[in-house]
């Protein structure tokens, strides 16, 4: 068999032979179609990898073969096995680029071409490389540069990039056996590839850890990659957006997050390649040749001559004649037309100044000759980035002919009628590689700069508002000396005589553009105010008088008047007017609005109306108040008709300061003035004139323009298109006459184009921006929408839509094909009148039809107000639900439905449909037919994941899906896991150009855009404000719109993603300047002061000590959901968040903290967000026993329910269907050892972290100290072998009587797959009965209470004295007790956190409280502690060590400080010891609860253990006080039983006798003297 590789790939593998030396170029004769079939292979990658270093033929440098031999090596590890089994043939080839960059390429077209050429000669190249053909499969090249070799440092680094090429390889031939879709590369950096690149990041990981390569070379890789070559994108905001979403592949930071998130849940799972340490690339590896990625002109020398022929002809006083009329001579085309690399000009023009240097010629011929030379090439002489050598070189010769005379030079490049000043200013003034080359020489030819630019190239004359378009320049910098200069000689007075094109004094315009000129730097920004003063003050002193005359009907150019009022009012960033100016102006501007709005046929703008500038529509909105209620009317329907209602009016626009004015007067009208003035168009005043245009431009007669309805307007264009109107060929008797009509035609519908652009405005906007001016103001629309009916709605409504099919129809008419677009303010007014009338609209076709008509004019409708997508789904859901399943089903399908309703309402639908086949005991297979075929037919994964994945969980459950049979429903995912994020998969693209665009923004907005995002902060950051809101950024405006909705209900991981999509990769937020601190100034916001030194210490210590995933790590912390509304996260939000990062003992560390007086006040928030992110639905569940038992899963053993979900632990109900008995598995959590042990350690090193500072250190040490027993501590929970000897011992132990209630717990019968199985308990948790039934909780657990405490003291049912083993349980609370109060039965159920103890352990633990209580003085405590703990070690504590403790106002919070210290300074303090305090401390705390506290008996024990004195001792004396006790109970009984109420009667005494009361009754002991206060 042939070896599926054509390179040493596969010589790892026995019986493939080792491939042959390359043929050198003397061992054969090659055939013409030989030698170019080789260069073609040679050269195919050449401008993107550089030159091939392993060419097929012909020597190889050794090094390179030795890199080649390397990565063909890491290859077969990678991929050698696949790449074999599916037959791919494969050659590893090195390119000398020094740009990073990998790919797979395949030949097929190449060698089809050779066949097609020479059918009976087989393609020499697979001769050469010895691949023989197999099939119709093709040859595949693994293309590299040595870029990427040089600029990776780990075999993991490299072999991520290269599998994750392999793994698209791999993919590609099963998806395209047949190779219609060839493979290339597209980029000289691999970071470029143009199309998404998640899913086969996803594929590399996996492809690495087959390979035992640490996955963690691919963060490292791209860390390098992405700091090192970036990719470039605009720096302005929409164009940032558009260019990252249209680049087809993930932003990098939406890349890094995934892979962060990939490989941290690896290392949580124990993945052993995350545990291999990373190889170092050979230090040999990486050959250093050039990168020649261009190819040099063949014939060097000639192309140096042509230079100097082309400088020689051009040193005169004048300049030729053919470099005006652009009829260069051969040499001077040969140059242009030469394809030679940057290198080879660079050569060349050094060359020729030197040349020109030993000339006879004079220093203004050399210079002439030089600088016309660059002018006649063009841009091509002059390519970017020449060396700092050339350019010096070229330097030299400039500044040793500085006689040269610039102004003659410049006075050279006009013929008289011509000129060539501004494309020398362009081509050569204006290039970077040019400015090096000049530097300082030359001095006066760089202050022609802008003079020459500003020449017209037709006439000459020079232009002054050609100033700021050069200082547009990205290269203007180096000559702004020469504006300053220009300007500086400019005549104010004649500038402000002279008038604009627009009107407007010519000093006028120039000063706007001026001062509208951006990210200019301040330091020239205020030379060039100081430069425009004199001019801005001449033209400030006529604009007043200009404007009255300009502004005086009859209006003089009309079609210029609006450019002339946008500059005549964006002026007063000049100087104000002055105040007689100002009380003449509202005159003024009313006669214009009533000119502009009826005078006939005006049209008082060149193209589309601008919007009106800020200073006039501030005044026109201030006469509103005014003005009489017509003149109102024509004030608003003149401000329309120049209000882009496409765009939204931004939250943070100073617009808004005015417009308030303009709600005003639309909330004034009635609901009938109101439709009448949206429904009732006058569109006659424009009518002669669109008739003239369409006679005029398509030789219609009068009579067919008579009705310009919009019916005959479309049978007109339905005329256009047909050809109708178009000259042919036939209707003339030359074909010059055809050609001279057919041009005629052209300009007329040229002409007809620009001209429909104010028309179709000027009749829409009366009705589409009326709506964006009403729907900009929430309060105004929805009160004006509350007005309408539903017949009046559905006016408004048509009355739109007949505005948008008018002007779309009359600009296709006029060969524009441009739409009116409705934006989301002019969307949001109509959805508000769609949703204030759906109550009265009760058919679903009409409430449908509406929504739809209403979300088709405006898509962006449904997001405009925050609520309105809820409220939109709130009124569709219950119509669907009224549905019959086949008709629902038939809904569901439609555009638009389920994407309108929340994922939770389309998952209640989708149940809806499948209907008794998704109830218990229903046929499988007929459910599994159903859930595929809704899936396959609606796209339910593809477009709804959310939806998918409730329905899923729903049907599992309702339908009781087993481990057997769940796959059969639903079939594994085969997709990866980043592939199944929704929130990513959809909005992929957008996500990419949102985070792009973010990134050009300070930290601050960049945090700002993170919380809007996830819920909390209610208004849009205003740059991303304005970006959604501009109709030309359609995939990033739908993603900002969808990620804000999907991420309120998603999950928390992709909340997570999303957030860390922000702040991941080398560009991301953390690795910004200021990031970190940005990010500390926003999480402490919401801190309160006294808590804000921790909250930062921990946040630090997060950033500080997660290494590659820091940003995922605070991710975990931003991406949480709103709380109760709030904006800022409190201080227990980032602590909770904090330490559920470190998962299980995170969470665990919590209990013990909230005893410290350091956490105290977190304590309740602590308890109540404990496992929140923990639940496990039932069909994960189920997935997970059939993964962990798979075929040992009992088929009898039928799963019913989950009972709970621990952080360690799930408890699963099932019913062995062959006893019918009701019984519990305890199961743990998938790979919970392994996660928990990874969080051990990534917490161990977020404690040292912490405490890095001796101010840290006294502050938080103990917590450190706490990890070990902690972790200890869990480690119970995992061995499910000892749990259950527990449970046994506890089943046997519970067998208490008290007051007519048996307390008990339940059998353990086996482990299995880290489950324990048990028997189940009956009844309701204790907890809830709490919340209904506080009488009988009391009931209930003091016998539960009693018998504890008896285990606690080591006795048994029998009342033994003497105590005996028996374990300590901590984690005994009331929300793990069942009471059954049918029977009167009480059962503890959890002892997964139980230890074995024995009376020394005790004896231990009350040493312990003996400190604690201070019964002890300090040198007998510490003696105790020492003698206790430190016995057999040198190490011991002194009363310093012990003095802080004890310090501290609670016990529990000494305790847990005690325990640190000791376990800090070697103490080995034994689990159960720890474990019999905290279940005291259970007890006292459920004491308190049942009103019968044991403080006495806890203070009897300490007393009775500091005396010396065994706990027996005690545990004799409390029994002998409980028979005292009981025998007086028994004689009041007998005496006065008649008054003791009976139990049924106490019942409704615990219900009406006050709390205090209650209380007092009821002590369980009456011990008075407390030597401490338990908690």
């Amino acid at each position: 068999m042939t070896s599926p590789i054509a390179a040493p790939i596969f010589r790892a593998l026995p019986p493939l032979p080792r491939m042959r030396a390359p043929i050198s170029k003397d061992q054969v004769q090659l055939g013409q179609d030989e030698l170019t079939e080789l260069q073609r292979w040679k050269q195919r990658y050449q401008p993107q990898l550089g030159l091939l270093q392993t060419p097929p033929l012909g020597p190889v440098d050794p090094q390179v073969q030795s890199a080649r031999s390397y990565v063909e090596q890491l290859v077969q590890e990678l991929a050698g096995e696949d790449l074999k089994k599916q037959g791919v043939q494969l050659r590893v080839e090195l390119f000398s680029g020094d740009k990073p960059q990998v790919g797979v390429d395949d030949l097929d077209s190449q060698e089809k071409q050779w066949e097609s050429k020479h059918p009976d000669q087989p393609w020499p190249i697979r001769s050469w490389l010895n691949a023989p053909k197999e099939g119709q499969r093709p040859l595949y090249r693994l293309v590299l540069s040595e870029g990427l070799l040089r600029n990776l440092n780990t075999k993991e680094e490299l072999g991520f990039v290269v599998a994750h090429e392999l793994s698209s390889l791999l993919r590609h031939d099963v998806q395209d056996p047949n190779n219609q879709q060839s493979l290339q590369v597209k980029s000289q950096n691999w970071l470029d590839a143009h199309e998404m690149q998640a899913g086969q990041d996803a594929a590399a990981l996996a492809m690495m850890t087959r390979a035992k390569l640490n996955p963690e070379g691919a963060l490292s890789a791209l860390d390098k990659l992405y700091r090192k070559f970036p990719l470039q994108y605009p720096k302005e905001d929409q164009k940032t957006a558009l260019a990252a979403a249209a680049q087809g592949q993930e932003h990098e930071g939406v890349r890094v997050a995934l892979l962060q998130a990939q490989i941290e849940q690896m290392r949580r799972i124990g993945e052993p390649a995350t545990m291999q340490p990373s190889t170092p690339l050979p230090a040999e590896l990486v050959p250093q040749s050039p990168p020649q990625y261009d190819v040099h002109v063949p014939d060097f020398g000639r192309f140096q001559q042509n230079f100097v022929k082309t400088a020689l002809s051009l040193t005169g006083d004048t300049t030729p004649e053919w470099m005006f009329q652009n009829t260069p001579p051969p040499e001077v085309m040969e140059l242009r037309l030469t394809n030679a690399c940057p290198q080879d000009f660079e050569k060349a023009l050094v060359g020729l100044s030197d040349q020109l240097s030993h000339s006879d010629l004079s220093p203004q011929q050399r210079v002439n000759g030089f600088l016309r030379t660059l002018l006649a090439v063009g841009n091509n002489g002059l390519p970017q980035g020449f060396s700092q050598e050339a350019c010096a070189q070229v330097y030299e010769f400039l500044n040793k002919n500085g006689a040269f005379q610039a102004q003659s030079f410049c006075d050279s490049l006009s013929n008289g009628s011509q000129s060539l000043h501004r494309e020398f200013a362009t081509t050569v003034q204006l290039n970077p590689s040019f400015q090096k080359m000049l530097g300082t020489a030359l001095p006066d030819l760089s202050r022609a700069a802008v003079p020459n630019y500003a020449r017209d190239p037709k006439t000459g004359q020079s232009d002054v508002t050609m100033v700021a378009s050069f200082l547009k320049s990205p290269f203007a910098e180096p000559l702004f000396p020469s504006a300053l200069g220009f300007l500086a000689q400019q005549n104010p007075a004649q500038l402000a005589q002279q008038n604009h094109d627009s009107g407007l004094p010519l000093g006028l315009v120039l000063c706007n553009q001026l001062r509208s000129l951006e990210k200019l730097p301040a330091d020239f920004t205020l030379q060039l105010r100081g430069a425009m003063t004199a001019i801005q003050s001449s033209a400030n002193g006529l604009r007043e008088d200009h404007a009255r005359l300009r502004l005086r009907p009859p209006l003089a150019e009309p079609a210029k008047l609006n450019g002339y009022l946008q500059g005549l009012f964006r002026s007063e960033q000049g100087g104000a007017f002055s105040p007689e100016f100002e009380q003449q102006l509202p005159a003024l501007l009313k006669d214009l609005v009533l000119t502009c709005n009826h005078q006939k046929d005006l049209v008082f703008d060149s193209s589309r109306p601008l919007d009106l500038e800020n200073g006039q529509e501030r005044r026109l909105c201030s006469l509103l108040s005014s003005a009489e209620p017509s003149e109102k009317r024509e004030i608003a329907r003149y401000i329309s008709r120049q209000w882009a209602h496409e765009l939204h009016l931004p939250s943070h626009s100073a617009r808004r300061q005015w417009t308030p004015e303009l709600s005003k007067y639309y909330a004034s009208l009635s609901a009938e003035q109101l439709v009448s003035e949206l429904t009732t168009q006058d569109l006659s005043q424009h009518s002669d004139r669109l008739r003239g245009m369409l006679r005029d431009t398509y030789g219609l007669k009068p009579e067919e323009v008579a009705d310009l309805s919009t019916a005959n307007l479309k049978a007109l264009d339905a005329r256009r298109e047909s050809g109708e109107f178009t000259p042919r060929p036939d209707q003339f008797s030359t074909p010059a006459d055809y050609a001279q009509a057919l041009k005629t035609y052209q300009e007329r519908c040229a002409r007809i184009k620009l001209d429909s652009r104010f028309l179709s405005a000027a009749e829409s906007r009366p009705v589409l921006s009326q709506l964006a001016m009403i729907g900009q103001d929430s309060q105004t629309s929805q009160n004006l929408a509350a007005r309408l009916t539903p017949q009046t709605f559905e006016a408004v409504l048509g009355a739109a839509e007949a505005a948008v099919e008018r002007s779309k129809t009359l600009r296709h008419l006029c060969n524009d094909l441009a739409v009116e677009a409705l934006g989301s303010d002019a969307g949001a007014f109509l959805m508000d009148g769609f949703l204030a009338n759906e109550k009265q609209i009760p058919e679903l076709d009409r409430f449908w039809s509406l929504a739809e008509r209403t979300s088709k004019l405006s898509p962006a409708a449904i997001e405009a107000r925050p609520a309105t997508r809820d409220r939109f789904a709130r009124s569709l859901f219950p119509r669907l639900q009224k549905l019959p399943a086949n008709e629902l089903r038939s809904w569901l399908g439609k555009e638009h439905v389920l994407q309108s309703l929340k994922s939770s309402q389309a998952a209640d639908l989708l149940m809806q449909v499948l209907g008794d086949d998704a109830k218990e005991g229903a046929d499988v297979q007929t459910l599994a037919q159903k859930v595929a075929g809704l899936d396959k037919d609606l796209k339910l994964q593809e477009k709804f994941p959310l939806a998918y994945s409730i329905m899923r969980d729903d049907v599992a459950l309702q339908a009781k899906l087993q481990p057997s049979n769940v796959n059969q429903v639903f079939p594994p995912d085969l997709r990866n896991p980043v592939e199944q994020i929704s929130v990513f998969r959809n909005q992929a693209a957008g996500l990419s150009g949102i985070v792009a665009m973010t990134r050009n923004h300070p930290p601050e907005e960049q945090l700002a855009t993170i919380e809007y995002l996830m819920g909390r902060k209610p208004d849009m950051p205003a740059f991303l404000e304005a970006a959604a809101e501009n109709q030309n950024l359609g995939p990033v405006a739908q993603a900002i719109r969808n990620a804000r909705q999907e991420l309120s209900e998603a999950d928390p991981i992709a909340r997570v993603m999303v957030a860390n999509s922000f702040l991941a990769g080398p560009g991301g937020l953390l690795h910004m300047d200021g990031g970190k601190e940005a990010l500390m100034t926003k999480l402490m916001k919401g801190v309160q002061p006294k808590f804000l030194a921790m909250a930062g210490v921990m946040t630090q210590a997060i950033l500080s000590s997660q290494g590659d995933t820091d940003s995922l790590a605070v991710a975990f912390v931003l991406g949480q959901k709103p709380r109760n509304g709030e904006e800022n996260l409190s201080a227990a939000d980032i602590l909770n968040r904090v330490f559920d990062s470190y998962g299980v003992p995170g969470i665990k560390m919590k209990q013990y903290l909230a005893f410290t007086s350091e956490f105290a006040d977190f304590r309740e928030a602590f308890e109540s967000a404990q496992d929140a992110a923990m639940p496990l639905t039932y069909y994960q569940i189920v997935k997970l026993i059939d993964k962990r038992f798979g075929s040992d899963w009992p088929a009898d053993l039928k799963v019913d329910k989950v009972l709970g979900s621990g952080s360690v632990n799930l408890a699963i109900r099932y019913t062995d269907s062959k006893t019918g008995k009701r019984e519990v598995v305890s199961l743990g959590r998938e790979a919970i050892e392994e996660s928990t042990n990874y969080d051990f350690a990534r917490f161990k090193k977020f404690t040292e972290a912490l405490t890095t500072t001796p101010e840290n250190k006294e502050k938080f040490g103990y917590i450190g100290g706490l990890s070990k027993l902690i972790q200890e501590s869990v480690k119970l929970e995992f061995d499910k072998e000892s749990a259950m000897a527990v449970q046994k011992l506890a089943f046997q132990s519970y067998k208490h009587k008290y007051n007519g209630w048996t307390v008990r717990s339940i059998d353990a019968y086996k482990v299995q797959h880290l489950g324990l199985f048990m028997e189940e308990a009956k009844g309701k948790t204790a907890r809830k009965i709490l919340d209904q039934n506080p009488a009988l909780y009391r009931e209930a657990l003091r016998p539960m209470a009693h018998a504890e405490m008896s285990l606690i003291k080591g006795q048994l049912a029998q009342g033994n004295v003497i105590p005996v083993p028996m374990f300590a349980n901590p984690d005994f609370h009331d929300g793990q007790v069942l009471v059954d109060e049918a029977t009167k039965t009480v059962t503890m159920l959890d002892f997964g956190q139980a230890v074995p103890i024995n009376n020394e352990q005790r004896e231990l633990a009350l040493d312990l409280m003996t400190v604690l209580g201070r019964l002890d003085t300090p040198k007998q405590a510490i003696k105790r502690l020492n003698r206790k703990f430190f016995a057999n070690s040198e190490k011991g504590l002194s009363l310093d060590d012990l003095k802080p403790v004890m310090a501290r106002p609670k016990v529990m919070d000494k305790f847990i400080h005690l325990l640190s210290l000791l376990a800090r300074n070697g103490a080995d303090v034994p689990i159960s010891t720890v474990h019999w305090v905290l279940a005291m401390n259970r007890q006292l705390v459920l004491g308190e609860k049942l009103d019968q506290s044991i403080k006495g008996q806890l203070v009897g024990m300490v007393v009775n253990h500091k005396l010396g004195l065994p706990l027996g001792v005690f545990n004799t004396v409390y029994a002998a006080n409980e028979k005292v006790k009981n025998a007086a109970t028994s004689l009041v009984h007998g005496l006065f039983g008649w008054a003791i109420p009976k139990p049924e009667e106490q019942k409704d005494l615990f219900k009406s006798v006050p709390a205090e009361e209650d209380r007092r009754w009821h002590r369980e002991d009456s011990f008075g003297w407390y030597p401490f206060d338990p908690e």
